[in-house]
């Protein structure tokens, strides 16, 4: 019997960006269809009050349209097409779907929208659309909701005591395990490259926290946070790494 299990676990970074197009449905579709289960994507929200997928603040860089997501209605930005694959932007209840009945995968919803910067009834709307829509689709424990605000985080915690929530950052320091552990994460999620080694790593680890060091877009790379002792990292060639993690199970 193969006992194989994949640490760091691979989560494909916007469905995997390199290798498809950019949060689309498709892309997301396929890295599951791969063996790739574990995800990250970024949620914004339209003007009219609903959630779609999209790093960016404006269309402009992944889709044949321009302007920011801010200033469309649902109908307008969903009708946009991504540049690479041809798909209609998508919204946060297909890409859920993709991962509907699922009870084995890891998934980080990343919230672009930050509470420090907008008011604060549209915050609450925008993350209890988040909590329920998630919660109607995803298997429970499967997901997670993360920032790189930590008032987003505290305002989510405050709403849904129950939800999993995950802390972006850049370093790995003792201040922002602290700030992870104020607001109630499960996780933290610095870049791999200012995570000064298996040290910090085992003192989120020590402190309860997962770690999610990003992004693996090498096998290097993929060798140091699996030796740093990461659960997951996303990567932009997630096919690729999660086949890379694969060969490499025996060592």
């Amino acid at each position: 019997m193969n006992n194989f299990r994949e640490t760091p676990l691979v989560l494909a970074h916007r469905g995997g960006r390199a290798e498809y197009d950019d949060n689309s449905v498709g892309a997301f579709a396929d890295a599951l269809a791969h063996g790739v289960r574990g995800a990250e994507t970024d949620v914004r929200l339209t003007k009219d009050g609903h959630l779609i997928i999209m790093h960016d603040a404006t269309v402009d860089r992944t889709t044949n349209g321009h302007g920011p997501i801010a200033e469309m209605t649902l109908a307008e930005a969903t009708a946009l097409r991504l540049k690479r694959c041809g798909e209609n932007v998508p919204t946060f209840r297909q890409f859920c779907e993709v991962y509907r009945g699922r009870d084995d995968v890891d998934i980080e919803i990343e919230m672009k929208l930050h509470g420090d910067e907008m008011e604060p009834a549209l915050l609450d709307r925008y993350v209890t659309l988040l909590h329920d829509e998630a919660a109607e689709i995803l298997v429970a424990g499967t997901y997670a909701f993360t920032s790189f605000s930590i008032p987003t985080l505290k305002r989510f915690r405050e709403l849904f005591p129950e939800v999993k929530l995950g802390y972006i950052c850049g370093e790995l320091t003792e201040q922002t395990i602290e700030e992870a552990l104020s607001v109630g994460c499960m996780r933290i999620a610095p870049d791999w490259n200012q995570a000064t080694g298996p040290i910090a790593v085992k003192r989120a680890h020590d402190a309860g926290l997962s770690v999610n060091l990003w992004c693996s877009n090498s096998r290097d790379i993929y060798d140091i946070v699996k030796l740093w002792g990461a659960d997951v990292s996303t990567s932009d060639i997630p096919r690729f790494m999660r086949d890379y993690a694969v060969s490499t199970q025996s060592r």
